[in-house]
């Protein structure tokens, strides 16, 4: 399984993926939004250096309605983490001073989940 799905559009193939022992990332964006866009490579690099136990939802709002609606969706983009079931973070900007420390906090998340797993 790639660690960057783009197939996740309801909230039941989204539930099934929180129960594997994993950190989960959701970036949730639209084809249109500039913004979105703009940030992608930089998203794409981040995620890159994330362990092997971070998993990128790549959710496009306009066609996972069911999954956006679940997961109150108001701006784009949006990138929210889950360790397991649990909503860790949530951010909905493109700047990517927020986008870099975002990503350092599911870092973080990963590395205790892999500590605890030991």
């Amino acid at each position: 399984m790639s660690r960057i799905l783009h197939d996740i559009e309801t909230r039941d193939d989204f539930k099934k993926l929180l129960t594997e022992n994993r950190v989960v990332v959701i970036k949730a964006s639209a084809i249109w939004c500039n913004p979105c866009k703009k940030i992608a490579p930089y998203v794409d690099d981040l995620f890159k250096q994330l362990p092997s136990n971070v998993y990128l939802i790549c959710l496009d709002v306009d066609e996972g309605e069911d999954l956006s609606t679940f997961l109150r969706i108001r701006k784009l983009p949006t990138f929210i983490s889950f360790v397991g079931e649990d909503k860790m973070d949530i951010l909905e900007s493109a700047n990517p001073d927020n986008v870099k420390k975002f990503f350092q906090k599911v870092k973080l998340h990963a590395d205790l989940l892999r500590k605890i797993k030991k």
